[in-house]
């Protein structure tokens, strides 16, 4: 059995955008972040599709602000890893992990906060 899985974090834009992990049939067809939101800004908008399907659309956020004015944007990168297992695991052995903090950091404390809110 082979167990994968999804790595993801948030990367400041530096204007480099590097594959985030090989693939036998895609490759991002942009060499920045902003000519890759450009491109799918312009196919969502004209109704088009790339045929060859090289663009993701990976989020930006602003994460920070830069003397209190200036937006610190910075975008949601992945990979997937597949690591191999001695031994079986059954699938009723795994649970969602429920992690509040980090989905709402600053909001509700509790679910009933959250309920009322």
């Amino acid at each position: 059995p082979i167990l994968c899985y999804l790595e993801g974090t948030w990367i400041l834009d530096d204007d480099i955008l590097e594959e985030p992990f090989d693939s036998d049939r895609h490759q991002i067809d942009a060499k920045s972040w902003q000519q890759l939101h450009d491109k799918i800004r312009w196919m969502a908008n004209s109704g088009r599709k790339s045929t060859l399907e090289n663009f993701s659309h990976l989020p930006s956020s602003i994460r920070n602000l830069l003397n209190d004015t200036y937006p610190i944007v910075s975008n949601w990168e992945y990979r997937i890893l597949c690591a191999p297992l001695k031994n079986d695991i059954p699938t009723s052995r795994f649970r969602i992990e429920d992690d509040l903090s980090v989905q709402l950091m600053g909001g509700p404390e509790t679910r009933e906060e959250l309920y009322y809110s």
